[in-house]
């Protein structure tokens, strides 16, 4: 799911005072120019936040949950399912809501490098909001791999 401003649809732009130019990818309406567009979908304006996905480390702790959840330790989990409003235009959304088995919701912030600021809105998350929160890094493999997970 795509995050940003959603225009209407080429299609719903019919029968308005859109001009729609003979080019599929672009039109005007009310000044907005060269937005670009996928056909019969919506339209995307320039500059839009887009879904990123996992990377390469939330993926892999990702299939470590899973395996988990079929032992039972974990009952549900979700990717960056739950943003959390710290203070005015500042939110923080954890890597993983995770309900474990004994029914306590936990966030897990998984990590390779870790800046300061967001050291500051995981700490603070942790001390505003009811829920475990935990940093997760991965060992490397020369340790003996794995998971270090530290309360925070």
């Amino acid at each position: 799911m795509s995050r940003g401003l959603r225009l209407p649809s080429v299609n719903a732009l019919a029968g308005t005072n859109a001009k729609v130019h003979s080019d599929p990818i672009t039109f005007t309406l009310a000044g907005i120019d060269r937005v670009v567009a996928r056909p019969d979908s919506a339209i995307m304006a320039r500059g839009s936040l887009r879904d990123r996905g996992m990377n390469k480390t939330e993926a892999e702790y990702e299939r470590m949950l899973r395996q988990r959840q079929q032992l039972g330790a974990v009952l549900w989990y979700d990717f960056e399912a739950i943003t959390l409003k710290l203070a005015d235009d500042t939110r923080y959304t954890p890597d993983f809501a995770v309900l474990v088995a004994d029914g306590i919701m936990e966030m897990h912030e998984t990590k390779g490098f870790m800046r300061d600021d967001a050291f500051v809105k995981l700490k603070l998350a942790a001390r505003l909001f009811p829920f475990r929160f935990y940093l997760i890094r991965k060992r490397p493999k020369k340790s003996g791999g794995g998971w270090d997970s530290t309360e925070v």
